[in-house]
């Protein structure tokens, strides 16, 4: 069985975080003011072992960006502000279906049906990915 998130951020991670920072106070001490930026962040270093929501590193986040990153190129050639305007729409519907484990082409084809029967403006957040998982799913 594996461990919890929270007892593997605690255990291993902490101890070895420990050691370090002794050791960086150690050196702190001889040093003196050097090492005082050090302080900041490590207390957001500590923060993974606090609470086990918070990953140990940014992968999710850094793939998440990686789209823009591969089509800064070609968004200079979008045609007008208008048409950049749309694919940052569609980028965003894009990574949101990611983020919700949903096929953008199903959610999109069948979102835009719905939306062409004029689907009410109030009920436009059942129409959102993670919600539209959910009805899906069962």
């Amino acid at each position: 069985m594996l461990p919890s998130r929270h007892a593997t951020h605690a255990a291993p991670g902490g101890t070895a975080l420990e050691a370090i920072a002794r050791r960086l106070e150690a050196i702190h001490a001889e040093a003196g003011p050097v090492l005082l930026d050090f302080d900041a962040p490590a207390q957001a270093l500590y923060r993974f072992t606090e609470n086990a929501r918070i990953p140990l590193d940014n992968t999710e986040v850094e793939r998440q960006i990686r789209i823009v990153a591969l089509d800064r190129n070609n968004s200079l050639f979008a045609g007008s502000h208008q048409g950049a305007r749309r694919a940052a729409v569609m980028y965003t519907i894009i990574c949101t279906c990611h983020l919700a484990g949903v096929d953008p082409q199903t959610y999109i084809a069948d979102v835009l049906v719905r939306l062409s029967r004029e689907w009410p403006a109030a009920k436009m957040e059942e129409r959102l990915p993670h919600r539209w998982a959910q009805q899906h799913a069962a």
